[in-house]
């Protein structure tokens, strides 16, 4: 029997997909080619969001070939039971709401802004749609639109859900494999723009500080940078107050990564810390480490990208902690602070990216920012 879903070759470069491949090497690129101006910061990593597209629409043209033309994309079985698994509108209620989702597709974008997740599904959708020969949802036949629109919802549910849903497909695995290309697609894009944010940031903050002539700190950044926050954290001199400071700070902002909050909190522990600061009437530092704990246990710090040099840095230290929490409570007769629930474990994660423009100790920006320190690679990305 003849496949009716052929595989289309797939050029391959040390066993992956070539346009894989080539997406890799778009920030590195750009951190060469382009000028390092405030004007081309967003261009610069905004690249790399347009060759994460270009790569995404390639494999649903290959690897995954989810819609030949002619061919439907649902089994009929499963087009039976959708009724039972979805509670969808009528025909015109599916139409209007995917013209809703592939208007994002027609939205304008900045030359020099990276793709939104909802303009990547978009022209996903889209590129499916000009396979069957159609320009817009008003050509499609009631079993075409069907077709988009449980897409659609595989791509939008949870893991669970995609998974029950998918299986109404003839490909179950293809249509898997767009909803996971997608959400990748999308961690690289929200990573891309927090570093682009944190450059332009800081070029705007250097321009700044040279026209008064004078240094600025971190605390005066105008946008999240976990990648500082951890260099200045893991750099800091506990015995330096300006520099203690800084670190408590850094570590107190909830975008701040959770490895750089756990090992802060370790090294804590392990050097009674929090019993000296109470000692040397330090109540500043208590308040804010009390801070830091309470959002800690209300899970107020989301992110984790970053990973420590070693692993176990903070694996050991919980009995540490602890018992300094419990001088401390002791030598100032007040209620013992929590312990953070679930601090001690392990952390794995990329390596921090560098920030060569700051003076990690003073948390001092003493040079113009260089644009290759905010280049994700593709392994550090997801």
């Amino acid at each position: 029997m003849v496949n009716p879903f052929p595989q289309p070759r797939v050029m391959r470069l040390n066993g992956q997909p070539l346009y894989l491949a080539g997406l890799a090497l778009v920030p590195a690129l750009a951190s060469v080619l382009v000028p390092h101006t405030a004007a081309t910061v967003p261009a610069l990593l905004g690249l790399a969001g347009f060759g994460g597209t270009y790569a995404l629409l390639s494999s649903l043209t290959g690897r995954v070939a989810v819609a030949p033309r002619g061919r439907r994309l649902l089994s009929y079985a499963g087009a039976r039971r959708l009724g039972r698994m979805l509670d969808m509108p009528g025909p015109e209620g599916r139409r209007a709401a995917l013209e809703r989702v592939l208007t994002e597709g027609r939205r304008p974008l900045a030359a020099d802004a990276p793709v939104p997740r909802q303009v990547a599904r978009a022209r996903t959708l889209t590129r499916i749609m000009v396979l069957w020969g159609h320009r817009s949802p008003g050509e499609l036949d009631e079993a075409e639109l069907l077709d988009l629109y449980a897409l659609l919802q595989v791509i939008g549910a949870t893991p669970a859900r995609a998974g029950e849903l998918s299986m109404a497909f003839r490909r179950p695995s293809a249509v898997l494999a767009i909803r996971d290309q997608l959400s990748v697609f999308d961690m690289r894009h929200r990573a891309l723009s927090q570093q682009a944010s944190a450059l332009s940031a800081t070029l705007i903050l250097w321009e700044t500080g040279q026209a008064v002539g004078t240094l600025v700190g971190l605390e005066s950044l105008g946008a999240a940078d976990p990648d500082l926050w951890h260099q200045v954290v893991m750099a800091h001199d506990a015995d330096n107050p300006a520099s203690r400071a800084t670190a408590l700070w850094s570590v107190r902002q909830q975008a701040c990564d959770r490895s750089t909050v756990a090992a802060y909190l370790a090294d804590l522990g392990r050097t009674r810390a929090l019993s000296a600061a109470v000692k040397r009437g330090d109540s500043a530092m208590i308040e804010g480490i009390a801070q830091v704990i309470a959002q800690w246990n209300d899970r107020r710090y989301p992110r984790h990208g970053i990973g420590l040099d070693r692993e176990d840095a903070v694996l050991r230290a919980g009995p540490d902690f602890a018992a300094d929490l419990d001088e401390v409570a002791r030598l100032t007769g007040r209620a013992r602070l929590p312990d953070p629930r679930g601090l001690f474990t392990l952390y794995q994660g990329r390596a921090p990216l560098p920030r060569s423009a700051w003076c990690t100790s003073t948390g001092l920006l003493i040079a113009a920012p260089d644009p290759a320190d905010y280049v994700i690679q593709e392994q550090a990305a997801a």
